[in-house]
């Protein structure tokens, strides 16, 4: 994203006043005075606080969204690697030196030692991750998006809020997965990979997801629900999801994100002495 579409008619470049406020937050000024100084720069131009902050605020979410993306092409990079490591033996990560000869044993041993390796380096990448972390643009990061929309919201206040959803509860997992030592692991990397994705997920990603859970082990047998729509609902809430959500399992676009889903969360469906540690 380059940031074009927020120049607009009146050739106010929304976006280089965005990249301007990182910048000089990097160099210690306060977002909050830079804000106020560039709104009664355009309030010269005839903006209004909402027609100039908006195309801010929206801009900020389009970068939030960005970071998202790249967080769930990363996550599912590694666990992909993981995964069919796992299965097939740690071979997977294969790695080709033209110094030794191939199916030697030295080969055979330089390439378990380095997959090994490879192995220990991406599950520490996996046990790491964190959203904050990933950058965009340069040097576009999620806590940055935060400061610079806090700066926002201490200036500008919309005269109709968004209706706030409710917050997610990921905590409440524990409750219905009770977990024990063959499951604490999965729920672990459960809660951890919904944090970073919940985010950005919409209605028919939801039921996607509830349904993956739903079909794996990790809730408990006397816990679970009966039926599918019961911790469909159930999920809904813990997620803080929207409660308006109509999409059922068999929709086709649900069952497109379940098939992609099924690598993201793989470690739901395997089996105990291979779970990640």
């Amino acid at each position: 994203m380059n940031g074009s579409q927020f120049i607009n008619n009146t050739d106010m470049n929304f976006y280089k006043i965005f990249l301007d406020g990182l910048s000089n937050h990097f160099n210690q000024i306060d977002l909050e005075s830079y804000c106020r100084r560039e709104f009664n720069k355009a309030k010269d131009e005839y903006y209004t606080a909402e027609s100039f902050f908006e195309p801010l605020l929206k801009l900020i979410l389009v970068q939030r969204i960005d970071i998202n993306k790249q967080v769930i092409k990363e996550m599912d990079e590694i666990k992909y690697i993981l995964n069919e490591a796992k299965q097939n033996g740690n071979t997977v990560l294969d790695y080709y030196s033209q110094s030794i000869e191939r199916d030697s044993d030295e080969w055979n041993e330089y390439q378990r030692k380095f997959n090994e390796g490879k192995l220990e380096q991406y599950q520490n990448k996996l046990n790491n991750y964190s959203i904050d972390n990933v950058v965009i643009n340069d040097f576009v990061t999620m806590p940055l998006l935060d400061e610079f929309e806090k700066a926002i919201r201490k200036i500008y206040t919309p005269e109709k809020e968004t209706p706030t959803i409710k917050e997610m509860n990921l905590d409440e997992l524990d409750e219905w997965c009770k977990p024990d030592r063959t499951t604490k692991d999965k729920l672990m990397q459960l809660k951890s990979d919904l944090r970073n994705l919940l985010p950005i997920y919409n209605k028919y990603h939801i039921t996607a997801v509830a349904h993956i859970i739903y079909e794996s082990d990790v809730l408990h047998k006397n816990t679970k629900p009966k039926s599918f729509n019961a911790w469909k609902k159930t999920f809904i809430e813990i997620a803080g999801s929207d409660p308006t959500n109509n999409y059922k399992p068999s929709h086709a676009l649900v069952q497109s994100k379940i098939s992609e889903m099924k690598n993201t969360f793989y470690y739901l469906f395997l089996i105990p002495d291979i779970i990640p540690l």
